[in-house]
């Protein structure tokens, strides 16, 4: 069912034909917290829209947990700074303000509901119809805990921020 959601939601934006005029990228996301798929809209001088849809990788990957959690952001990321160095090679740095939910671990905590606001601050370089990006992302947001069948907690999500300074390298393909 998430994989149906996902697939519909990427072939409406896709199809919409004031996203096909502003140069979609889909592509991949990866760092030492997260692993996923990303699909951009937009660049150059206009606002840039970004979807991710990740694995939450906090304790899978030095073995503590065996499954990871999953979240999706939304991002509109605004050029800060932007410059060609060739024609088919340029670079720009981008940041701004979006919106984070999942169903993920905590410090400390099992897997339960995240939501919340977040930030994202990134350095892209392009080349021809490809792209490479360095950068950080921060949710402020709460996290839902299922501790037993009847105790839950709500407490601030501390790995939004604590974990904001691992940056993320995300591959994309400008179609």
């Amino acid at each position: 069912m998430k994989r149906l959601l996902l697939i519909s939601l990427i072939l409406c934006i896709l199809s919409d034909a004031s996203a096909r005029s502003r140069n979609p990228e889909v592509g991949i996301v990866s760092s030492p917290r997260s692993a996923g798929i990303a699909m951009q809209i937009g660049g150059g001088y206009e606002n840039i829209s970004l979807l991710r849809v990740y694995a939450d990788l906090y304790k899978v990957l030095d073995g503590h947990c065996t499954s990871p959690g999953y979240k999706a952001d939304y991002h509109i990321l605004f050029p800060l700074f932007d410059r060609k160095c060739k024609e088919d090679i340029s670079y720009r740095i981008t940041a701004g303000p979006g919106a984070a939910a999942g169903y993920a671990r905590d410090t400390g905590k099992s897997c339960g509901i995240v939501a919340g606001v977040s930030a994202m601050a990134s350095m892209d370089f392009s080349l021809r119809s490809f792209s490479v990006s360095l950068g950080f992302s921060a949710v402020l947001g709460c996290h839902l805990g299922f501790a037993t069948r009847h105790e839950n907690t709500l407490e601030w999500y501390k790995n939004g921020l604590t974990k904001a300074w691992i940056p993320e390298i995300t591959i994309k393909y400008r179609f």
